[in-house]
């Protein structure tokens, strides 16, 4: 294993640890951007690595980051992992509300319209939609 490669490696790690040991997004993205910094400049001192290879790296560790940031934001805003938080706990949590409360961020995001009765998808939830529809087909894994 190259130097370079060793050092994209251990920052690797520190955002993955960084994910595990702080909870609060703030806190996470603050100490991954610590990382990436630090990895940017203990790699620009070293001599005969080439700048691509470098900035690659960088790219991939801020990629992981906004990756680990979408999955801390699907966990924490998920109804289903309430619920079963709630069943855990062998508290009665209203499901309803928590499902009405999300519905209702998504229509303030515009990404759903409340005609008085009930919720569809707006433009921009569409818009949504058809993007993650085409992240999975082109992701996905043959079978």
């Amino acid at each position: 294993m190259t130097g370079l490669a060793a050092l994209g490696s251990a920052s690797w790690l520190a955002i993955v640890a960084s994910f595990y040991a702080c909870k609060r997004v703030v806190w996470f993205s603050a100490a991954s951007a610590v990382v990436i910094f630090a990895f940017v400049v203990a790699s620009a001192g070293r001599q005969g690595i080439d700048l691509p290879d470098r900035m690659a790296i960088a790219v991939g560790l801020t990629a992981w980051w906004l990756g680990l940031l979408l999955v801390r934001a699907m966990i924490a805003r998920s109804v289903s992992l309430t619920m079963l938080i709630a069943f855990a706990n062998h508290s009665n949590g209203d499901i309803q509300e928590s499902v009405a409360r999300r519905l209702d961020e998504a229509a303030k995001y515009g990404l759903a319209v409340f005609d008085g009765r009930r919720y569809t998808l707006a433009r921009l939830g569409r818009i949504v939609t058809v993007c993650a529809r085409v992240a999975y087909w082109a992701t996905r894994s043959p079978a």
